[in-house]
């Protein structure tokens, strides 16, 4: 909670005088910026990676056409690597790491509100989120790899103990799945050598190992990007020690930590090939994996408390180009293979429908009737239960084989734009414009009585605010809308006991979009006039109607010297205070 105190706040020299109302600066939290209600924890969406979101979103089939881009950053800065995954989004802000760049937080304007970490030297690695909104995060440095644990304001939980051994910075393309029942976060080891990577469990409050499998203690190694969660099992490619063939799917006992089910492998194809498990989701009951050899790809379902084949489908000849998709209501699943995608029922394997594109496709994420995917430089929508495209746009870059569109509730994410890299939202017209909020409070009256009456204007629209005595609050005319970046405010300063006074101030801070500020008048111990920008943190709305304290940040503030000889602080006509420069907060003026 915020209070403003004041400490002889009186303008000696004047008589009647000046006083900045020691009261609190009132806001009543009535209502907030709108705030995108629908979250993308990472990719593949949940931890059975159906990248299915099941609820309803503001796109739907019917005005998805209309997307356009709302923001991107890094969009001209020619990485020499490729962004990788899917970004998160949870409560209205993005998290994402852009290759050469630390962590970032991006509101839903495209402004970063922080970073973390150093400085990604090679691909990038996506940060999953737990529901409580904590971050895990790969840090790697191309030598090392751990784990960190970062906090909603950007500030470091933890760090795992464990160094990780991921070959070839594959912790790029790994995402750590979280148990939120258990407290628990598993991560798979993709190692050199497939098959041979650890399997570990870490605490989610504190990150220390609660255990771990591996080859050298307990003959199983494990490879791929990640394992899929259900209930008390875990869903992982795995090789045991003694095995003599290629990588099975197993099922695994979270508690007992031992191997329950070893899924079969399609190994009665006529032609011979060494079918190994690649790609892998769960759709319900439902166990999804590709089995790839030598650029032939197959899909074989299980259901997941048998170790037989349910269905299979190959894939002409063609092997996954990315992630599985399944919507779990429909229990339909989405394949992409080279420039096709096809709509499988998932019980059966049947084909529902194919699209047939005109290059390579990745992976497809699902919500509300649309399935989104980005291929070439371009990101697409289809209709979900015809298969037709319904939009696609230009995002100028070839991604990386990993990238994964993130839904939102009016936006969609996505990666490269223009000349090269970058993130970019595509919006509907119903997610707004990126403004920047401001008003107006009055915190100056008069003794022993009478008014002021303290009037900013901004980009040609004005505020005021009326302040009568001490201890009745001044009133509150709302936030104006302005273009994001400097603005010049034109103040008067109106009074019943010392004149009128009026200048203008460019504050060195850039407004940002989706904030919300105040301007705040006041008197100095030395008689002098002052003028801060504040920003109101919870960004509620004011009343004076229902005062209450509003959480606010002093951003800067600037003094104007209107002293005119040692008695009286005269009227000023057109004194024009300009930019001073910013000062510190006076002592009589300080935020706590």
């Amino acid at each position: 909670m915020i209070l403003f105190r004041a400490a002889a706040m009186v303008a000696r020299s004047l008589r009647p005088a000046l006083r900045w109302v020691g009261a609190p600066f009132v806001a009543a939290i009535l209502g907030v910026l709108p705030v995108d209600a629908v979250d993308w924890p990472h990719f593949g969406y949940d931890d059975q990676y159906t990248s299915f979101y099941p609820g309803k979103t503001k796109i739907s089939p019917s005005n998805v056409r209309l997307l356009k881009r709302k923001w991107g950053l890094f969009c001209d800065d020619k990485p020499a690597f490729d962004s990788k995954g899917s970004p998160a989004h949870y409560k209205g802000v993005v998290y994402a790491t852009v290759p050469e760049n630390p962590l970032l937080a991006v509101d839903s304007c495209g402004t970063i509100d922080w970073e973390y970490g150093d400085a990604s030297f090679w691909q990038a690695s996506q940060p999953a989120l737990s529901l409580d909104g904590v971050l895990f995060y790969f840090i790697n440095d191309m030598t090392t790899t751990s784990l960190a644990a970062v906090g909603r304001n950007g500030k470091q939980i933890w760090t795992a103990q464990p160094v990780f051994d991921f070959s070839s910075n594959q912790a790029a393309n790994c995402v750590p799945s979280v148990d939120e029942a258990k407290k628990t976060i598993y991560v798979v080891e993709n190692t050199f050598f497939e098959g041979a990577g650890r399997l570990y469990a870490l605490s989610k409050s504190t990150g220390k190992v609660l255990w771990y499998l591996s080859k050298e203690n307990d003959g199983i190694g494990f490879s791929g990007p990640y394992v899929l969660l259900k209930g008390n099992w875990l869903f992982a490619r795995a090789e045991l020690e003694d095995a003599s063939g290629p990588e099975h799917m197993m099922r695994l006992n979270a508690s007992s930590k031992k191997v329950e089910i070893t899924y079969d492998t399609p190994d009665d194809d006529p032609t011979g090939l060494y079918w190994e498990p690649d790609r892998y989701c769960l759709c319900g009951d439902i166990l999804l994996v590709e089995y790839e050899d030598w650029g032939k790809g197959l899909v074989a379902a299980y259901k997941v408390s048998s170790r037989k084949i349910l269905w299979k489908a190959d894939l002409w000849g063609r092997s996954m180009t990315g992630a599985f998709a399944c919507n779990t209501k429909r229990k339909r699943v989405y394949v992409p293979a080279d420039t096709l995608l096809y709509a499988l029922d998932a019980k059966t394997g049947k084909e529902i429908w194919s699209y047939s594109g005109v290059s390579t496709i990745r992976n497809p994420s699902v919500a509300n009737g649309v399935v989104y995917f980005q291929a070439g430089t371009y990101v697409y929508a289809l209709n979900e239960a015809t298969g037709k495209l319904l939009f696609s746009y230009d995002l100028g870059r070839e991604v990386h084989e990993s990238a994964q569109v993130a839904i939102g509730n009016d936006t969609i994410y996505a990666w490269g734009s223009e000349d090269d890299g970058g993130l970019v939202a595509l919006s509907l017209p119903s997610a707004g414009k990126c403004m920047t909020q401001w008003g107006i409070y009055n915190t100056v009256y008069c003794t022993p009585s009478g008014s002021t009456t303290f009037t900013g204007t901004v980009a040609g629209v004005s505020r005021s605010s009326v302040k009568t005595d001490g201890s009745t609050p001044a009133t509150w005319e709302g936030y104006a809308e302005a273009t994001p970046g400097k603005v010049t405010l034109y103040w008067t300063l109106s009074t019943t006991c010392a004149g009128s006074f009026n200048g203008t101030w460019t504050p060195s801070t850039i407004l940002a979009p989706n904030r919300c500020h105040s301007f705040l008048s006041g008197v100095t111990s030395g008689g002098e006039i002052s003028v801060g920008l504040y920003e109101i943190v919870d960004c509620g709305v004011p009343s004076a109607a229902s005062p209450t304290t509003a959480k606010t940040r002093l951003i800067e503030q600037t003094v104007l010297p209107l002293h005119a000889g040692s008695k009286s602080l005269l009227p000023s006509h057109g004194a024009s205070g300009g930019n001073p420069g910013a000062v510190a907060p006076q002592e009589d003026a300080t935020a706590e």
